[in-house]
């Protein structure tokens, strides 16, 4: 067991570190919670701003995993630039902060995953046994993943996932009442 601090000393640490970087990249946004880090910004200087926040990093005496490092490219392909050692290149998006940045078939693809595990709660539910609980779970917690979907993800993705959801709690229901 660590020390009680030890979140507090870690987030000033990374505090330390991304506002370094930040101000030697005043073109790039960093969209972080915790120690997920996002750069975002121009593809020619990425590897330069990625190396400058390892090395801030590192100077804080925080470890970087290179291995979970992602790159991707809106435009679809990958300019002639210099990729981080370790980081892999992704096609078709990826997840920041929990919204899906990227194509199409990406945002789908990130819908089905959040659909299969919210279809695992519902699904979890009735094993409380009290239907008043179950409700009360279901319009305070469940229920408000589709509302914060809505305001992160386009319209004609989020169609298919929203029938899907919605019969699945409908079934539920079902179920519970009798």
């Amino acid at each position: 067991m660590g020390s009680s601090t030890q979140f507090t000393q870690f987030a000033l640490a990374h505090y330390r570190a991304l506002i370094k970087t930040i101000a030697q990249a005043p073109s790039y946004v960093f969209p972080s919670l915790v120690d997920d880090i996002h750069i975002m910004g121009p593809m020619n200087k990425i590897t330069h701003t990625f190396d400058h926040l390892l090395t801030q990093l590192t100077l804080v005496g925080l470890r970087f995993k290179v291995l979970k490092c992602k790159l991707w490219s809106p435009l679809g392909f990958f300019p002639s630039i210099e990729i981080p050692h370790g980081c892999t290149l992704v096609r078709d998006g990826l997840s920041i902060l929990g919204v899906p940045v990227g194509f199409q078939n990406f945002a789908t693809h990130f819908l089905d995953g959040v659909l299969f595990q919210d279809m695992a709660h519902i699904d979890d539910l009735p094993l409380l046994g009290h239907v008043q609980v179950i409700l009360g779970i279901l319009s305070s917690c469940v229920i408000h993943r589709p509302y914060y979907l809505t305001q992160i993800v386009s319209p004609s993705s989020l169609m298919s996932f929203l029938t899907s959801f919605d019969r699945k709690v409908m079934q539920m229901c079902g179920g519970i009442m009798g």
